[in-house]
């Protein structure tokens, strides 16, 4: 019986400890402390912060916000890698443009600006087993990356895709950006793949 009192008495003591206001008040010193060491360190001594964004479609424009909040809390991001939306948003970001600009052109994008879905397209993948061209997707991205290549951009920059033969993963560090972005971002059964 001794021991249980013992027991419940460091448990109560401990609960008590932690949830004080002063240990409120001390959490948030510790993590103020903490953060203003590592945004005023050296740059040679600095966390490297690498960024993985993954796909999902629409769901993936919430990388867009991540974005925001991580340069307005000054985190410097120094690699970024992504699969499907999250290559996009990557690219799109490791290229200079901007969390804003890129909120202001997921706004306005549509299905017609990824894919050609004009009726005999439509048909043809309905009908013919044809899939969706990507020639629309390479015009939008090629509009914003241009002809870059991995090695100008100003954030390190890689993406992954899935050979459809092998299923093994491809991952792009080097090249042309446009081909990779495209290749990561198509859809299984749905666009052309890319070769």
């Amino acid at each position: 019986m001794k021991k249980i009192i013992n027991r419940y008495c460091w448990i109560i003591f401990i609960f008590a400890f932690n949830f004080s206001a002063g240990a409120i008040d001390e959490e948030n010193f510790y993590r103020e402390f903490l953060w203003n060491e590592v945004i005023n360190a050296p740059a040679e001594s600095q966390v490297q912060v690498a960024l993985v964004l993954s796909g999902g479609g629409a769901r993936g424009l919430a990388h867009i916000g991540v974005l925001k909040v991580l340069e307005e809390e000054g985190v410097p991001i120094k690699i970024i890698t992504g699969t499907s939306v999250g290559a996009i948003i990557g690219a799109l970001y490791s290229s200079g443009i901007s969390p804003d600009k890129m909120e202001t052109l997921a706004k306005e994008i549509g299905w017609q600006d990824m894919a050609d879905l004009s009726t005999p397209n439509i048909l043809k993948l309905f009908l013919a087993d044809r899939l969706l061209p990507t020639t629309n997707m390479e015009k939008y991205l090629r509009k914003y990356l241009d002809e870059k290549y991995f090695h100008e951009l100003p954030i390190k920059f890689a993406c992954v895709a899935t050979d459809l033969l092998t299923g093994e993963k491809i991952i792009f560090r080097e090249g042309e950006i446009v081909p990779a972005v495209r290749a990561s971002a198509t859809i299984p059964g749905v666009f052309e793949p890319v070769q």
